[in-house]
């Protein structure tokens, strides 16, 4: 996952750890676009997000994926 990536990244000294959470976000909400009934795209998003400090949206995307079971 390039939210992980850029997760892993983040202590380097470039800023190349922005480019891979906004690119995991990217794909994040794209497999959300195209599958809006799978819990697995909500959840896919959610970890992205969490990963790229957006908690609330993350949780909101959480408790979405837990509805769609």
């Amino acid at each position: 996952s390039y939210a992980l990536l850029g997760s892993l990244i983040e202590l380097n000294w470039s800023s190349m750890h922005k480019l891979m959470k906004a690119r995991g976000l990217i794909m994040a909400e794209r497999s959300v676009r195209l599958w809006p009934e799978s819990a697995l795209a909500w959840q896919s998003r959610g970890y992205v997000r969490a990963l790229a400090g957006l908690h609330e949206l993350a949780i909101a995307d959480f408790k979405k994926a837990e509805s769609l079971k």
